[in-house]
């Protein structure tokens, strides 16, 4: 992961041309992201990147910031003291209702389980422990069947989702299909993008949220200093532009676990440029036997 400002730069701006997205990454999310901003590099990627935009800007992050600090009071109003959690089967559907309400403009409950089975059968069938990895996708291997189905699934909601979506609105989805309708995206990339966010911003979100309480389970003057900084600054429900005056929480999250449990790789174009492997050796390897599968919570075992 990189986090310093500076290299953040180097690689998507001043020496963008020398980190692309390799054919692994590619294979890892055919036939469920082809489309998206996730799979594709180039003039491809631009036009994708260009059609996301406009819900990205920083008025537009603001106001999902608010959002979701709602859903999360919401969700931890469930909560009673003394309860024992499973965190990551806490944090996986928390994070799936902010996506409901940021990328699709509505409710996602009851429909959690669809997201989260595509999500899980994407990470099986691209575990390089698999055995079903050295055959061919038409093999009906038992993985690979999964993911078939639950890609099926997703589609079929997705689809159902921008049936219902206006290109006026606020959302994400709403912002996809006014690209379409300009002309910029065809239905293809905008189910694929949709898609995209969808599996991504919920669960390596999920993840990295699961490590944080573990690491302040074990750090309690970590936990006491983040728990007087939200009281002091942020209040009940924080708005997106309280985290700007948070430092200590913004600031030390643990980089060293990963926090999506697959290798999907990213591909580095001159490794000789001395800028180019100053960022590469900043990042954590999320893709090592050692990390697979150590989310807590989780396990990522191999199959067919």
């Amino acid at each position: 992961m990189v986090t310093e400002p500076s290299l953040i730069e180097q690689v998507l701006v001043a020496n963008q041309d020398a980190f692309t997205i390799g054919q692994q990454q590619r294979e890892t999310f055919s036939g469920i992201e082809d489309d998206a901003v996730t799979a594709n590099t180039g003039d491809h990627w631009k036009r994708l990147r260009k059609g996301l935009h406009p819900a990205f800007t920083w008025d537009g992050i603001q106001g999902y910031g608010t959002r979701m600090a709602e859903r999360t009071a919401d969700h931890l109003d469930r909560w009673e003291a003394g309860d024992r959690l499973d965190l990551l089967t806490e944090m996986r559907p928390l994070t799936l209702r902010i996506l409901g309400d940021t990328l699709l403009g509505g409710s996602i409950q009851g429909d959690e389980e669809g997201v989260i089975d595509a999500a899980d059968a994407l990470v099986e069938r691209a575990d390089p422990r698999r055995f079903g990895q050295l055959l061919p996708d038409w093999v009906p291997t038992p993985t690979q069947r999964r993911f078939v189905r639950a890609v099926g699934k997703l589609d079929d909601y997705v689809a159902d989702v921008l049936a219902e979506c206006s290109p006026g609105g606020g959302d994400v989805g709403s912002v996809l299909l006014a690209a379409h309708e300009r002309g910029d995206l065809s239905m293809a990339e905008v189910q694929d993008n949709l898609t995209a966010l969808l599996l991504a911003g919920h669960d390596s979100t999920a993840v990295m949220l699961t490590y944080v309480w573990y690491e302040l389970s074990r750090h309690s003057t970590l936990r006491e200093s983040l728990a007087d900084e939200a009281e002091t600054v942020v209040g009940r429900v924080p708005r997106g532009c309280s985290f700007r005056r948070t430092p200590a929480d913004t600031e030390r999250r643990q980089g060293n676990t990963p926090v999506v449990p697959i290798h999907v790789g990213s591909k580095s174009r001159g490794d000789r440029n001395d800028r180019a492997r100053r960022v590469r050796d900043s990042c954590g390897h999320a893709g090592d036997d050692s990390a697979v599968g150590a989310s807590p919570g989780r396990s990522v075992l191999g199959g067919a």
